[in-house]
Formats: C-alpha cells, sequence, structure tokens
C-alpha cells in the first residue's frame, strides 16, 4: 500500500494496486492516477543569477500548484519542488508529490522563489529593489518568475516555462574606439545613481503579477551601482513594473585624469517599465572640443526579457538627452550648492 498525500477535500488516498512501474496506479475509487513530472526551464536571458543563467543552480525551490479544472476542490496547493545537481525537479516531501487522478485536465502554476507552507495559498509577497537587494548575490531575491499551463494523466510529463514577472533596466558604459577598436577613454570606476523609480512592491504567486507600491517605501530613494572592469562597466537592475515620469541616472566618473570625479546628470525621460521586458540604453564616453569628457547617451531600446527573435518592438521613451556635459567635482564647495540638469548641459 501506498499513500498518495492530496491537500484540501482530497485526504489521504490508498492504492489496491500497483499495475505498473511508469508511475501509473489505480486508487481505491478506481480512478487511475498518473504521478506529475516536472521539467522546468527559464526563458532566454543575458546575465548571472536566474535571469542570467538558463539553468537552475542546485537547491533552487519552486511552489507548484495543480488544479483539476472541471473539480476545482480537487487541488494540492503550494507543493515544493527542488532541483539537483542536474536541475532536475522532484518533490521536497515524497508524500507531497502532485499527481493526475481521473480523466480531467488539471490547471499547473507555479513561481520562484518559494513561499509559505504545502495546502495553502501562497501569500503576496513584498520586498524593495534597493541598493542591497541588487548585489549579484542578492538579486534573485527579487527576480520573480512564473509559469503556467495544463496537463493531465494521460500527458504527466509537465513542461513548465518560466518567465520574468519583473521589469529590468540595463545601461551599459563604454568608451568611444579608436581605428583599432580601442577605448579611448579611461571610464576607471563609474559610480551610478538611479533615482525616480519605485522601488518596493509585491508580487502574487498565485497569478505572476509584480506591481510597484502607490507609495513608495524604501528608506534610501536612490539604487547605487558600481561599475569597473570587473562588471564591464554594466549598470543591470530588477525593478517592479511601473510607469515613472522623469527616470534619471546620476553618474560620477572617476580615473587616473580626473581622481576627483566628474559629475553627470542623465535624464531618460518618461519610461513605462513593464512586466518581462528589458530597457536597454547605450552610454558612450567621449571628448569634446576642449578636450573635456562627455557621455552621448543612445535612444532607449525595448527588448522581451526572454530575447524572442524576430519582435518588433517600439521603444516608448522620449528622445533622451545627447552629448550630456559634466560638472568636475573639485569644483564644488561646501558653502555653495551646484545643480546640475541635462539639459543645462549643452
Amino acid at each position: 500500500m501506498r499513500n498518495i498525500y492530496f491537500m484540501a477535500s482530497l485526504a489521504t488516498l490508498l492504492l489496491v494496486g500497483c499495475g505498473k512501474d511508469d508511475g501509473s496506479y489505480k486508487f481505491e475509487n478506481s480512478e487511475s492516477g498518473t504521478k506529475a513530472i516536472f521539467n522546468a526551464t527559464i526563458d532566454k536571458i543575458g546575465s548571472a543569477t536566474r535571469m542570467t543563467n538558463q539553468s537552475w543552480s542546485t537547491d533552487d525551490r519552486i511552489g507548484i500548484t495543480c488544479i483539476d479544472i472541471n473539480l476545482p476542490e480537487y487541488d494540492q496547493k503550494n507543493f515544493q519542488y527542488v532541483s539537483n545537481d542536474q536541475g532536475a525537479f522532484s518533490a521536497l516531501d515524497p508524500l507531497k508529490e502532485i499527481w493526475f487522478l481521473g480523466a480531467n485536465d488539471y490547471q499547473v502554476t507555479a513561481y520562484y522563489p518559494y513561499s509559505g507552507e504545502a495546502g495553502a495559498v501562497p501569500k503576496s509577497l513584498s520586498s524593495i529593489t534597493n541598493t542591497e537587494n541588487q548585489l549579484p548575490e542578492n538579486q534573485q531575491k527579487i527576480d520573480y518568475l512564473f509559469a503556467s499551463t495544463t496537463a493531465s494523466r494521460n500527458n504527466p510529463n509537465v513542461n513548465l516555462t518560466f518567465s520574468h514577472r519583473m521589469s529590468r533596466l540595463v545601461v551599459q558604459f563604454e568608451s568611444v574606439k579608436d581605428e583599432e577598436n580601442n577605448p579611448q577613454i579611461d571610464l576607471g570606476t563609474i559610480n551610478c545613481f538611479l533615482i525616480n523609480v519605485k522601488q518596493s512592491g509585491t508580487f502574487i504567486p498565485s497569478t505572476g503579477v509584480a506591481v510597484a507600491d502607490d507609495t513608495d517605501k524604501a528608506e534610501d530613494k536612490n539604487i547605487s551601482q558600481i561599475l569597473n572592469q570587473a562588471n564591464g562597466y554594466k549598470l543591470s537592475l530588477i525593478l517592479y513594473p511601473q510607469s515613472s515620469s522623469s527616470t534619471k541616472i546620476d553618474a560620477i566618473l572617476k580615473n587616473s585624469e580626473n581622481p576627483n570625479g566628474i559629475y553627470y546628470a542623465v535624464d531618460l525621460g518618461e519610461l513605462l517599465f513593464k512586466s518581462g521586458f528589458s530597457y536597454n540604453y547605450t552610454i558612450t564616453a567621449k571628448k569634446d572640443a576642449d578636450n573635456k569628457i562627455v557621455l552621448d547617451v543612445t535612444k532607449g531600446s525595448i527588448t522581451a526579457w526572454d530575447e524572442v527573435d524576430n519582435v518588433e518592438i517600439e521603444s516608448n521613451p522620449a528622445p533622451v538627452q545627447t552629448n550630456v556635459g559634466g560638472t568636475s567635482i573639485d569644483e564644488w564647495s561646501p558653502e555653495e550648492e551646484v545643480s546640475v540638469d541635462s539639459k543645462d548641459a549643452q
């Protein structure tokens, strides 16, 4: 005899016979049942956590809910599945494996990262996309994923394709190149600050919806990141879907020629950060006629985070400021406040 664990209205079911070794069994009520086998993939992406690695890490944990479409009281809520070193998922608790019982189809939903407990609808997850959570080792905490599909006893091999439910902003800093494709500007170290975006929000595991709070709960309103050769001078931030009327980046560039730094204010304008999309900019440093370092900013492009080929998506930002001048920090003094805005830097 073997116990098969179902939550809610289904009590523990006892097997009366095991005719095959393929995962198919006969239950006490004469309904056939088959154990679900889950294969989980992540839409293509391009950096280094859950969003940059197309394979799962060992001990990644997802929550899976399975509901009979015709008999919704027959459900298995928030069962925890864990990945092994090969990226395959199996139930953390053998008594809480998902089974398809009877001839009906089942609605299957899954999310990452796991929270709550088996048998209960997972509660909404609140977080803040602040500087600490944007560190590479912490971004997986806010990189919410969701998948949905249907399955049945006759189709127990379930392919769960997860998609990113947050939005992403990527800003690549680079130097203008010479004829031999060598950088002409020493980018040194760039301190970046993202301004005018809401950091606090909520992710609903049962629906896969992520939304920013109406009122931002973050104490520090700026998200900061230090860019250097080690991270390829790439600012990559995970954000809650939202509209921003004036997204702005403040940057301080310090190199051997400018040890005190040069301050730049780059206005990216109005942006609509949509779930699952990446907003990409390139900022190129070059020298003007006065031998001062200025920044050229390309108009932002918007791509599906899963890098789907042959899909054209209109960019919604207004043209951004180009040829942004800088103010040397050593020109500032404690007695005065210097306000630098990109539109004044012509």
